[in-house]
């Protein structure tokens, strides 16, 4: 199933937006989870949007390679959220977030070519029990990704600067949703790919490992 970041399809009850979105990040503290996030706030449709959070460790370092927190939080009538690591749908690692039932799950992708993405092995997601529910209004889900934020496409390396203060990251999302929980679940074709320019001092978290583990 085609899964491209060129001009979206949008459907008729989705805003059609001319050109993808630039969404900056702000900073956010999760009081649930204790952690502190560089947050994007994107639209899906005329008032209404999805939250993707990123939480970094304080003591990382440029270059190599480290954990992160990754949290999305859309609304029941969105089926799928996208996290693209490197700032755009191909060769990089994809954090993937949709519901089933009463489950909230977050799957690790990659794409090589425009369709739809294949399990990724290089990147590890370790869902968090707190931070990842479902509810009349949302689904949320909460993981640690170990993996994230190196990888290797087309023999070379590539890092996310853990304090970069215009981190370039992509987005998708659609209405369409998974069927199941099954990390390889088809994924219905986006509708909206919104851009994300991270500023990572936003996302620092000095006590980043005791809160993996006291929320795990």
């Amino acid at each position: 199933m085609h899964w491209s970041f060129g001009a979206a399809c949008v459907a008729a009850l989705l805003v059609p937006l001319s050109g993808a979105q630039q969404v900056p990040s702000t900073s956010y503290r999760d009081y649930e989870t204790g952690f502190t996030f560089a947050s994007f706030d994107a639209a899906y449709k005329i008032g209404r949007n999805f939250q993707i959070r990123v939480a970094v460790p304080t003591s990382a370092t440029a270059g190599s390679d480290y954990d992160v927190v990754v949290q999305i939080v859309a609304p029941n009538e969105l089926g799928w959220v996208g996290l693209c690591w490197g700032g755009t749908m191909l060769m990089n690692p994809l954090s993937v977030g949709w519901a089933s039932g009463n489950t909230a799950v977050m799957a690790s992708r990659w794409a090589s070519s425009r369709d739809n993405p294949s399990v990724y092995t290089g990147a590890t997601l370790q869902p968090m029990r707190i931070g990842t529910k479902v509810n009349g209004s949302h689904w949320q889900v909460t993981a640690k990704c170990t993996g994230c934020t190196t990888w290797i496409s087309n023999n070379r390396a590539n890092a996310i600067d853990p304090v970069g203060t215009s981190v370039r990251l992509a987005s998708a999302a659609g209405p369409g949703r998974p069927n199941g929980v099954s990390p390889s679940a088809a994924l219905p074709t986006h509708t909206v790919h919104p851009y994300l320019i991270g500023n990572f001092n936003h996302a620092q978290n000095p006590s980043f490992e005791d809160l993996v583990a006291r929320n795990s």
